[in-house]
């Protein structure tokens, strides 16, 4: 039990790690870049008006988190700028957490994570469609949830499962 929550503090601090470190590349990001009309903007509109049936098969789960955002607040720029954000920061979140279901080490995790993140070829926050990191952050919870499944057939069920998302 001592040695299980001696590696979940670590965890824990791990990700704060991330985050921390991700708002310390963020700060100011609002000022610096400008909204750009590429397919996010297009996701917000869709997200926003998805009460008014305008959906249809243009990325229904990315356009529905812009919707979920649209909760905290009803400014259009506020939204798409959080929106930013979370796809900043949650795709290193998540591989951490995935990396560390296969086994790494916190330390090898933690730095492949914090590299991933600051890495301008991956992940750089120019407000280019970020449609690819929701993906990936999709893609990591089904890795994270699939290391849980035991047989070959459940991991398999999962994987088309994620196709339709």
């Amino acid at each position: 039990m001592i040695k299980f929550l001696k590696t979940f503090y670590k965890d824990i601090l791990s990700v704060l790690c991330i985050v921390l470190t991700g708002i310390l590349v963020l700060k100011g990001f609002s000022e610096r870049v400008d909204i750009n009309l590429t397919d996010d903007s297009g996701y917000l509109v869709l997200g926003l008006r998805i009460a008014e049936g305008a959906l249809a098969g243009f990325g229904p789960l990315y356009s529905i988190m812009f919707k979920v955002l649209k909760q905290f607040t009803n400014d259009p720029i506020q939204i798409y700028d959080t929106a930013m954000y979370l796809m900043y920061l949650l795709p290193p979140v998540f591989a951490y957490m995935f990396l560390r279901t296969l086994g790494l080490s916190v330390v090898v995790t933690l730095l492949i994570s914090v590299g991933f993140m600051i890495s301008p070829n991956i992940m750089s926050f120019i407000t280019w469609s970020k449609i690819s990191h929701y993906t990936i952050i999709l893609v990591l919870i089904w890795g994270i949830l699939s290391s849980r499944l035991r047989s070959t057939i459940s991991i398999l069920f999962s994987l088309l499962i994620l196709t339709f998302f």
